[in-house]
């Protein structure tokens, strides 16, 4: 049995054990769901991977580095159930509160969920036209686009369509890009690895880059956007999105706020002084 003091150090552990939990129920997947990995009676479909993967676009080296990660958690995962480790109080304890705050999050991601995705366009302008002095940037900033690749030749192909239009490129090699980014602006002090930056310097408006060696094992083809000067105020399209997070966060903490005002009307609830 895990010895107290040691509980917090387990609960990171024992809640991935949760969601590995989670993901091996005993429900059969449907029959076009297929199965991409299986340890002894746990098994891991397309859905379940997708579900890892979240909204993020993972090139297919990337999603076997996820499989094998899955396995490799899963097995040590069976040696617990095997050693006896979901019997201990330590176990029970942790997974317990970590139960109570799983089901915590899903409750307030619903309650949340609706309200974030009514933030229409016309809130996102009318925050912009009224603090504009907000977005005004104290460095230099640069708005592009960026692709990887594993394999040059799909660096060199994908260039290619580029220097037509990025975005029909970036549809037509999609399964080939490792990585791709997009920007509604980056200061130049956030911009890495360093030649990148150099890079982006060199470029004019909406010219494609070379192909570049920025990271090992890797090829990238960059697009530059934008520049902005120092003093400069963005456009509102290429703050857009941080205008958005700004409201999300605002608006999450309004609706929190008046949720749990709610709550404390609802529950007898009583703190006691502690010493």
């Amino acid at each position: 049995m895990l010895k107290p003091l040691n509980r917090i150090k387990a609960g990171s552990w024992i809640f991935i054990v949760l969601i590995l939990t989670i993901y091996a129920c005993d429900e059969k997947p449907p029959l076009n769901n297929r199965v991409v990995a299986r340890v002894g009676d746990y098994e891991l479909t397309d859905h379940q991977l997708d579900s890892l993967m979240g909204a993020k676009f993972y090139s297919n080296k990337i999603k076997n580095e996820l499989i094998r990660q899955w396995i490799e958690k899963q097995m040590v995962y069976s040696e617990a159930v095997e050693n006896n480790v979901l019997e201990s109080e330590d176990y029970k304890f942790v997974i317990g509160n970590s139960e109570k705050e799983l089901a915590a999050a899903l409750h307030l991601k619903v309650i949340l969920g609706d309200r974030l995705n009514q933030i229409s366009e016309r809130e996102l302008k009318e925050y912009f036209d009224e603090r504009k002095s907000d977005f005004r940037l104290n460095s230099e900033a640069f708005s592009f686009y960026s692709a990887e690749f594993y394999d040059k030749q799909d660096a060199i192909n994908f260039r290619k369509d580029a220097l037509n239009d990025w975005q029909n490129a970036l549809t037509a090699h999609e399964q080939k890009i490792a990585v791709k980014y997009e920007t509604g602006f980056d200061y130049d002090f956030n911009i890495e690895p360093v030649p990148l930056l150099r890079v982006l310097n060199e470029l004019y408006i909406n010219e494609v880059s070379v192909i570049l060696n920025l990271k090992p094992r890797l090829f990238t083809v960059v697009q530059l956007k934008d520049k902005f000067t120092k003093g400069d105020i963005p456009s509102f399209e290429s703050v857009k999105s941080q205008i958005r997070k700004r409201l999300e966060i605002q608006t999450k903490k309004d609706i929190y706020k008046e949720y749990i005002d709610k709550l404390y009307s609802k529950y007898e609830v009583e703190i006691n002084e502690v010493n």
